[in-house]
């Protein structure tokens, strides 16, 4: 995988059908971004109220939220940057759901044949993005800029970690995307399941707990001294602390 399309800008994708689900994720994945997945509406609020770091949110049909109330309680909790993008995805055009959803908080609605259209779809995405860019609040943003979290320093175009007073390290791609997706959220308790998904994007499989364990033992011993700011949560998962 090149860089870009390891490390694209953040989607939360949130779609109730795993169809829906896994089509919408090859076609953004393929162009770049960076995805994660919620298949509920209640999963996608608590992901939202974790990080702020999502670029764009994409909301489809879900079975346990509306999608009109989930666009407000996003808005009025203020999770996302201001000027992050909310697009709202369905089958059918209804206007009054359309009116009641941009009402709410939504900045896109994409629907019938321009939904089903990936060249529509992804020009909405990369005209959104274009938007977060150019934002007053992110003017200054820069993707490429390393990644820094206490000692660790992560160069997403070079793939080069390293560590204060302790130079580089040298990580495999996959125990460098983990570190990455780590460090971007420090503090953030990653689940089994987060972890499951992310070494399966990148390395295929079905990968069980006992693997991610090991993947995780085998990224703290490379890290050396800084190993330590891997923690476990005992049950739940792992998360970078510094």
């Amino acid at each position: 995988m090149n860089s870009h399309k390891e490390f694209g800008p953040l989607v939360l994708l949130v779609a109730g059908s795993s169809k829906r689900r896994e089509q919408l994720q090859r076609i953004v994945t393929q162009a770049g971004y960076e995805v994660e997945l919620a298949p509920s509406g209640r999963e996608a609020l608590r992901l939202l109220r974790l990080a702020n770091d999502y670029r764009i949110v994409m909301l489809c049909e879900v079975h346990d939220l509306d999608i009109v109330s989930m666009c407000r309680q996003i808005k009025e909790w203020e999770t996302l940057s201001s000027s992050a993008s909310i697009i709202v995805l369905q089958d059918r055009f209804k206007a009054d759901h359309v009116v009641e959803c941009l009402m709410s908080g939504a900045s896109d609605y994409i629907s019938g044949p321009h939904y089903s259209d990936e060249r529509v779809l992804l020009a909405r995405l990369h005209v959104a993005v274009r938007g977060y860019h150019l934002s007053s609040d992110d003017r200054q943003a820069d993707l490429s800029a390393p990644v820094l979290v206490g000692p660790l320093t992560i160069n997403t175009l070079t793939f080069r970690v390293t560590v204060a007073e302790q130079g580089e390290v040298k990580l495999t791609k996959l125990q460098f995307h983990i570190l990455c997706r780590l460090a971007r959220r420090p503090g953030r308790v990653f689940l089994h399941d987060e972890l499951r998904r992310i070494i399966s994007d990148f390395a295929g499989g079905d990968p069980t707990d006992q693997t991610i364990k090991s993947h995780m033992s085998n990224l703290r011993k490379r890290l050396g001294g800084a190993g330590r700011f891997v923690k476990t949560v005992r049950g739940v998962g792992y998360a970078l602390q510094v």
